[in-house]
């Protein structure tokens, strides 16, 4: 009976992931660590890899004392340049290399 309720929940989780719209990258799920949503591969490894930078760097800015905002408009160009196909692309390829040169026997 619990194995068929969990598949059941998997089942719900699983069209509601389906469903999260890639142009918002708002998936509809809450405490289930980081979710990314974008229109290709290479975009959701670039916002990723993003993401963990940005929480680095949230976590520095903590320690250093108060943050101090920035005005919305600046924020929005940021999100604006950051999610462009191109710049997206450009930075897959840019990590790919990157881990070929580290991890050379994965295409072998």
């Amino acid at each position: 009976m619990r194995d068929e309720i969990c598949q059941s929940e998997l089942a719900i989780d699983t069209k509601r992931i389906a469903e999260v719209d890639a142009a918002e990258h708002k998936p509809p799920l809450s405490h289930h660590g980081m979710l990314i949503a974008a229109r290709a591969v290479e975009g959701a490894c670039v916002l990723a890899l993003q993401f963990e930078r940005t929480a680095r760097m949230q976590l520095l800015a903590m320690a250093a004392g108060k943050i101090q905002p920035i005005p919305p408009e600046l924020g929005h160009e940021a999100h604006d340049w950051i999610l462009t196909p191109k710049r997206s692309q450009v930075g897959f390829s840019n990590y790919a290399r990157r881990a070929l040169r580290t991890h050379a026997d994965v295409l072998s």
